[in-house]
């Protein structure tokens, strides 16, 4: 039976708003107050949920460690739109730091996590980006901390460790290290210092020491059952969190998703699909392997309506493949290294921008590459293909894309609805 929440809708106090999503749901639900904008107020039930179960499992952890004081105000945790949204907030309440990415400030007991646009295709996801609900849960575990002083007095590294922790939910470390989009222990694959491994995150990127912090968090949490655990880990290398977390043998591999964000599932057809959304002037590129042979395999591409929204697909070979996807409907495939031919089977006159286009990838005989569209076909020439399968790497800059994939697809480990 489906939970039925308080909801008001209200106009956002930040600030007037250039996006659709003008308003917002706010719903209450234990200690917390979520603020989310009604154009993706779908979304509601499953983020109120998540931070049901994250406080009580929170607390499972945490009371024995670190016990809470009085709570005196609610912990508010507010979805913007886009980042232009969370920078009029920001600017609005007097909030410091980047609004362009999720951050929590406990001086206002409050979370300001943006979408990275505002964008159909995100809006009409049943639920939110995977990567997107992974930031929310972060940072909603940092505003549980805010009234537990003794978890306050851990250092940095291991409040945003524990933090971590809870982005699936477990407050532990992940349960399956070769799950696409092989995330879970990135930092174990990147890190080659052979000194303390706090030490060798230091010059990696956000997401790498956040994997590291978690990982030395958790093995904490595990090895020391007191209320200053972090002691524990602080000398580890490499080593010991490889000895901890793998198997005698086993290898990492790199990641397969750069950038934020991404969702995926599967629809009601049973056919895989994907949608990547970046932020403003940025990049996210996710990897999958690719089928191909004589017989032709389908994808279904939608270029998303904002920003530049330059997407494509990359397939590796020697040399490789580009296709590049435009907003118009066009089309155009090169090998990498070359420039890209002119884009063919653009949309005319008033056809609407966002619509579905089909493509059509084959392996030739030759071992060409070969891409069927809207009646044309086009060939990049002796790619020297590999596999099958073969790696291909879908990305979008400026923009979102969601492709959708033959319900035959095999997707990889990991990969689920």
């Amino acid at each position: 039976m489906k939970r039925v929440w308080l909801f008001f809708l209200l106009v956002s106090s930040a600030c007037s708003l250039e996006t659709q999503s003008d308003f917002v749901v706010v719903a209450h639900r234990g200690a917390f107050e979520c603020q989310i904008p009604t154009r993706y107020q779908n979304w509601t039930e499953t983020l109120v949920n998540d931070l049901a179960i994250l406080a009580d499992r929170f607390a499972g952890v945490a009371d024995s460690r670190w016990p809470a004081t009085s709570v005196k105000s609610p912990l508010k945790v507010v979805i913007a739109a886009n980042p232009r949204q969370a920078a009029q907030a920001a600017a609005e309440w007097g909030l410091s730091g980047d609004s362009s990415v999720p951050r929590t400030h406990p001086n206002e007991r409050l979370a300001l996590i943006p979408l990275p646009r505002d964008d159909a295709l995100l809006a009409d996801l049943e639920n939110p980006p995977w990567s997107f609900r992974q930031s929310f849960l972060h940072e909603a575990a940092h505003l549980l901390s805010l009234d537990r002083p003794g978890l306050r007095k851990a250092p940095p590294w291991f409040q945003e460790g524990f933090a971590e922790t809870w982005i699936d939910l477990s407050g532990s470390a992940p349960a399956d290290y070769e799950a696409w989009p092989r995330l879970a222990g990135v930092s174990l694959w990147t890190v080659k210092d052979a000194g303390p491994f706090l030490r060798g995150l230091r010059e990696q990127a956000a997401e790498i020491r956040l994997d590291g912090w978690r990982l030395l968090a958790a093995a904490a949490l595990k090895k020391n059952l007191g209320s200053t655990p972090w002691k524990e880990v602080e000398e580890w290398t490499l080593a010991n969190l490889k000895q901890e977390y793998l198997a005698s043998g086993v290898e990492l591999g790199p990641p397969a998703l750069y950038g934020r964000d991404l969702a995926f599932g599967v629809d009601s057809k049973g056919s895989p699909w994907i949608v990547l959304a970046s932020l403003p002037h940025r990049t996210v590129v996710v990897e999958l392997p690719l089928f191909l042979g004589e017989d032709p395999f389908g994808l279904e591409i939608v270029v998303g309506r904002t920003g530049a929204a330059n997407a494509g697909l990359d397939i590796a070979g020697s040399p490789g493949s580009r296709i590049v996807f435009d907003r118009l409907g066009g089309l155009s495939v090169s090998q990498q290294g070359t420039s890209p031919s002119a884009p063919v089977g653009r949309l005319v006159g008033t056809q609407p921008l966002g619509r579905p286009k089909k493509i059509y990838l084959a392996k030739s005989s030759e071992g060409d590459l070969v891409v069927r569209h809207e009646g044309l076909e086009q060939k990049v020439s002796s790619p020297n293909l590999a596999g099958p399968p073969v790696l291909g790497k879908f990305w979008v800059r400026d923009g979102s894309l969601k492709v959708v994939f033959p319900s035959s697809y095999s997707t990889p480990k990991g990969f689920f609805p």
